[in-house]
């Protein structure tokens, strides 16, 4: 069971991770004025709680790029996302932790080779602000996006004054068809074909014939894939 300090301002581990050096795709220098123009502050951490589990979406720290609501990207960075307190976080090139403020409004990631993206801005859904980041799973027409929401539960152990936090992520899913209104995907294959106009039955019938899942998120990006080559 992986122990964590508490973080006001976020949560992260203690130990630094070491550096890495930033894949070719994204290794430009960074200026120096990202730290003013994303309003970044430092990383302070309280002592006192204990956290079991990640409130990032990854948790180590990726290559990647921050693009700010100018539009300006600044690239070769070191980036992590804590999806419960929705907060960029990156080091500067003498290794300071910083969080960045809400003018962040994409942030790429590469793992295993590839270049995760992820978007804000969309309205507001279920608990889920503007702020709050998706990955872009599928794009094109209908795009499918997942966020996390970190579930929260404390509890104190038997003759323990400190108080432990568990911090459960859980996979969300949401379909949008213009870029900024989502819809959450539907528990039912019926209720997600009616959604995928004039293609209902193609859409229906893909799914039953493949006994796809919708909350399978490999399922669910073929459902996406498909209804879109549908519309080329």
């Amino acid at each position: 069971m992986i122990r964590l300090l508490f973080l006001s301002a976020t949560f992260a581990a203690c130990a630094t991770a070491s550096a890495q050096n930033p894949d070719p795709k994204l290794n430009v220098s960074t200026p120096g004025n990202l730290l003013k123009e994303s309003h970044a502050r430092p990383l302070r951490i309280m002592k006192g709680f204990e956290v079991e589990g990640s409130p990032y979406y990854f948790p180590e720290y990726k290559n990647g790029a921050l693009t700010l609501s100018n539009g300006k990207t600044y690239k070769g960075l070191q980036v992590k996302l804590n999806m419960m307190l929705q907060e960029v976080l990156f080091r500067t090139p003498d290794g300071e932790e910083m969080v960045a403020s809400n003018e962040i409004t994409r942030v790429d990631m590469e793992d295993n080779g590839n270049v995760i993206i992820f978007l804000s801005g969309f309205a507001p859904i279920d608990k889920q602000k503007s702020k709050t980041f998706y990955e872009v799973l599928e794009s094109g027409k209908l795009m499918l996006l997942k966020t996390k929401l970190i579930q929260v539960s404390d509890y104190t152990p038997i003759n323990s004054n400190t108080t432990t936090r568990s911090l459960t992520p859980a996979d969300l899913f949401y379909i949008s068809t213009d870029g900024t209104t989502l819809i959450r995907v539907p528990k039912s294959a019926q209720d997600l074909a009616n959604l995928l106009q004039p293609h209902q039955a193609a859409i229906l019938k893909l799914i039953n014939s493949n006994d796809l899942k919708l909350k399978k998120e490999e399922d669910l990006k073929k459902i996406v894939a498909y209804y879109n080559s549908l519309n080329q």
